[in-house]
């Protein structure tokens, strides 16, 4: 992770000292932090780290650590990155993790973080920090980004039903991480790939006890069709599970789902993980 410590800062937008100033008195690491003032300032005072060199279809982690003095309706903060062209010129800016929001609580250091893909004609990417309006103060002891590889980790937030003799997909609702925003866990439930290349595909799951001698499988779908699965016979009576780790080349718009199935003969639960990354 490329950090940039309050010195190292640029403004974007508003005055030094009128509306962003050093904090030696308020910090969480280094020697000071970025005040942003609450007297009279800018609209959305800004400040932005060093443009590093990259290419359009990169996957870039943004992360900061602040803190504000209100957290009331309209008193937001911002974190964002930040895409130029080969003259440096503002293509757009990704806020990570969400346009504006909240932190937890007033006065108190925390971190976030979010990714986001360069769109075309990225040549240059730099983090950027704002503070929405005069109402309140933030400090902002450091933020930073890297870039990461195309990835996601998501599980089953419970167990779900699989219903006998049925191929059902699974929901894998909570994601753990999604650098380039690729996962869908709460309408489709699966990987869409915006940046082509192999990636290694992995899942696994656990269904509840069984009879000895059913069978269980894992599938693993490519645009619908079958492309590899775990099947497995019961031996005796036990909790029992399949597992999936397979390279696939993707191009963009292809996706990619899990599904299990079983012949227990009435529904059994499974619990279980999918993770995709681009090697």
């Amino acid at each position: 992770m490329t950090t940039y410590p309050p010195d190292k800062c640029t403004l974007l937008s508003g005055a030094w000292n009128t509306d962003i100033e050093l904090d030696t008195t308020t910090f969480l690491s280094g020697d000071a932090s970025l005040l942003f003032k609450n007297t009279t300032p800018a609209a959305n005072p800004t400040v932005v780290g060093e443009e590093q060199a990259t290419i359009p279809g990169s996957v870039w982690l943004g992360e900061f650590v602040a803190q504000q003095s209100s957290i009331a309706a309209g008193n937001e903060i911002g974190c964002g990155i930040q895409w130029l062209d080969s003259a440096k010129s503002l293509i757009s800016t990704d806020w990570t993790p969400l346009p504006t929001f909240y932190l937890p609580s007033i006065n108190t250091w925390y971190s976030a973080s979010g990714s986001a893909t360069a769109p075309a004609n990225t040549a240059y990417v730099r983090p950027t920090f704002a503070k929405k309006n005069n109402a309140f103060t933030a400090n902002l002891d450091t933020m930073g980004i890297r870039e990461v590889q195309p990835s996601f980790l998501a599980y089953l937030g419970g167990s779900q039903t699989v219903n006998s003799g049925a191929t059902d997909k699974l929901l894998f609702d909570v994601e753990e991480y999604d650098y380039g925003g690729m996962y869908d866990n709460a309408t489709n439930y699966r990987f869409v790939c915006s940046v082509p290349g192999t990636y290694m595909v992995s899942s696994r799951i656990r269904f509840s006890a069984m009879n000895d001698q059913n069978l269980i499988k894992l599938i693993l779908k490519k645009g619908g069709s079958t492309y590899d699965l775990d099947e497995r016979t019961v031996s005796g009576t036990a909790i029992v599970g399949a597992a999936i780790s397979q390279p696939v080349r993707m191009a963009v718009g292809e996706y990619l789902e899990i599904f299990a199935n079983h012949n227990f003969g009435a529904s059994r639960t499974v619990q279980g993980i999918f993770s995709v990354t681009k090697l």
